[in-house]
């Protein structure tokens, strides 16, 4: 039996999220698919947690970009990436909402999705939206 094949049954037996589930996720290719994006190195840092739904991955960017926003920078306290959720899908894949975050200097924040991204565990590979 395949890596793959051991953690998908493991999850479909227990049906929660294991760190070692998130382990094995290439966290690289999401950073450098992201970094193509906003053109920027970036940098996850990753937790297992527990949310309403059930366990998910929460990712955010070791980076703080408000100083790479042109002229937005006079606005803005820290921006960075992040994800409002996600989790396992009933076919074998992870799926994650990341997003742009920002807090304000005058107060205040708010965030706008940059991308809909699923792993493939059986395949080890991202598919984006």
């Amino acid at each position: 039996m395949s890596k793959a094949s051991e953690i998908l049954t493991g999850m479909t037996e227990q049906g929660e999220l294991t760190q070692e589930m998130a382990d094995s996720i290439d966290w690289k290719a999401l950073e450098a698919h992201l970094g193509k994006l906003i053109g920027a190195k970036v940098t996850l840092v990753r937790t297992v947690t527990s949310g309403r739904r059930g366990d998910y991955i929460k990712v955010s960017s070791k980076e703080d970009f408000s100083k790479k926003c042109g002229v937005m920078s006079l606005v803005y306290d820290w921006v960075k990436l992040g994800n409002f959720g996600g989790g396992l899908t009933e076919d074998g894949h992870y799926w994650l909402l990341l997003n742009f975050s920002w807090t304000y200097k005058s107060g205040g924040s708010n965030s706008t999705e940059l991308v809909t991204a699923w792993w493939n565990f059986a395949k080890k590979k991202w598919i984006f939206n």
